[in-house]
Order: structure tokens, then C-alpha cells, then sequence
């Protein structure tokens, strides 16, 4: 009879607990809301190297980052460090001489980023998991507006404020929720790298 009630009281607790965990991370995602890009700018007027990225919260809470490349004294563009808020990760080439596959890690996320085409740098896949994109130029003469290829996800949208001056860029973020933040940081990353001259 004791062992059946010390059971029954170690089940209980453990329910409570498990419920308690539950409820305190639903909280913690609903009291972080979605989070959404809305805009890249360069730090420098004269340099691709560094660049903040920003993005909203709920429509109400602006949270800014920053995509610098990793190693910025010897001009090297075959990887980034990016932080937005919270989150933190790199992006790196996989291969050190090809410059159309590339990666981005955040946490425990790995988002793949290869060129459709070999010879056509205007259209890119990124997939992670289940879920694949494929973003590319709007228009074939220009590098300076960018959208997803089709919109099961919703739309993503990319261009710069104002035509041809790649400094600044206005970001139009509707993917789904389901859409993690990696897959909009490396849609975001294609635009830089694909976009603006490395210097």
C-alpha cells in the first residue's frame, strides 16, 4: 500500500513537472514573439565588409545585428560571423576554392546555400531539413532586387532603397513561421554575397 501512494506521488510529481516545463517554454516563445527581417544597411559607405541587419519583433520591438566577414584584415571573403539579438552563428564556403556552396550554422542549425547553376549566380537554393527555397533576381540585367522563386512558404522579398546603391536594402520578410531564422539570415547572406563587390 506505502509503495502503491510513494508511486503514485512520484508520478504525480513528475506530471506537475513536465507540465510546468512546458508551460514555462511556451511562455518564453510567446513572450518572444515572431521575429522577422526587415533591412540590411553597410556600416561603411566605402566597405562590404560589415553590415547591420535588422529585424522587428511583433511589429513592435526592433532588434539590430550585424554580418561581418571573418577574418576583415586580409580581405577574405569565404566566411562570415552574423549576430542578431540573441543568436549568433557563421557562414562559410564548404569548399575552400568554391565560392557556390556555402553553409550557415546557427546553434544547432545548419542551413545549406549552393547556386542553382553552375555558370548563373542569380539563383540560389537554401534548404534545411524539410524545408527548401530557392531565391533569385527578379529581373536577369539586375542584381539589385531579389523574391523567391515561388511562394509555398510565403514571400521574401529583397531590394535596395534606392536603385543600383547596394549600401542599403529594404527587406520584405513574410515567410511562414515554420520558416526558421537561419533560412532567412542565409537568403539575406545570398544578396550580400552574390550583390556587392568584395572590398
Amino acid at each position: 500500500m506505502e509503495l502503491r501512494h510513494e508511486v503514485g506521488c512520484f508520478l504525480s510529481m513528475r506530471l506537475f513537472t513536465t507540465v510546468a516545463i512546458w508551460l514555462t517554454i511556451t511562455f518564453i516563445y510567446q513572450g518572444y514573439g515572431q521575429q522577422y527581417l526587415v533591412g540590411l544597411h553597410t556600416v561603411w559607405d566605402d566597405s562590404f565588409r560589415e553590415w547591420t541587419v535588422v529585424a522587428a519583433v511583433d511589429d513592435s520591438t526592433i532588434v539590430e545585428g550585424d554580418m561581418d566577414i571573418t577574418w576583415g584584415l586580409e580581405n577574405d571573403f569565404t566566411s562570415y560571423d552574423f549576430r542578431l539579438g540573441e543568436l549568433s552563428g557563421d557562414i562559410k564556403q564548404v569548399f575552400p576554392k568554391d565560392p557556390k556552396n556555402w553553409q550557415l550554422r546557427l546553434g544547432n542549425e545548419l542551413v545549406s546555400i549552393r547556386q542553382t547553376w553552375p555558370s548563373d549566380p542569380r539563383e540560389w537554393k537554401v534548404s534545411m531539413g524539410d524545408i527548401q527555397f530557392t531565391i533569385r533576381t527578379r529581373y536577369r540585367d539586375s542584381y539589385d532586387e531579389w523574391q523567391l522563386a515561388n511562394d509555398r512558404y510565403g514571400e521574401f522579398n529583397l531590394y535596395s532603397d534606392i536603385p543600383a546603391d547596394i549600401r542599403d536594402w529594404i527587406i520584405e520578410d513574410y515567410l511562414d513561421p515554420t520558416v526558421p531564422m537561419a533560412m532567412r539570415l542565409a537568403a539575406l547572406f545570398v544578396v550580400v554575397h552574390v550583390a556587392t563587390p568584395k572590398q
